[in-house]
């Protein structure tokens, strides 16, 4: 709730920096003027549409709006967990073809038939 807050602060501050009114932005957006408020004010849900369409409208990247709002502490801990998981689904793909290399073995040494339902599963992969 901390970052959408933020995000819309840094909307709220770009758009009184240019001299947008908040009837223009509305209208660009195809909004009425209160539904825009509201969005902005945080009383309504931004959406990723919204927040992408007011990104282009801005002519700023998506990053740019939200490096502003993220800490670059935040920003390294993110890069962090994001490389593990990274490396944790690389592993996780290695041992997947590992099991499937186990079962296919496993099934040439039992010598299964076309009708057998394990035979089945595995191969109709």
């Amino acid at each position: 709730m901390k970052h959408s807050q933020e995000i819309l602060a840094n909307i709220r501050r770009i758009r009184t920096e240019r001299g947008i009114s908040q009837a223009e932005i509305a209208a660009h957006l195809n909004m009425g003027p209160s539904n825009y408020r509201k969005m902005e004010s945080g009383t309504s849900p931004l959406s990723l549409e919204r927040f992408i369409e007011i990104c282009h409208y801005f002519k700023i990247s998506h990053c740019d709006l939200l490096d502003q709002t993220i800490n670059h502490e935040e920003v390294a801990v993110i890069k962090a967990n994001m490389q593990y998981y990274k490396e944790a689904m690389i592993e996780l793909k290695k041992n997947e073809e590992q099991l499937w290399s186990t079962i296919h073995k496993l099934l040439k040494i039992i010598n299964p038939k076309d009708n057998d339902q394990a035979f089945k599963v595995v191969y109709s992969k």
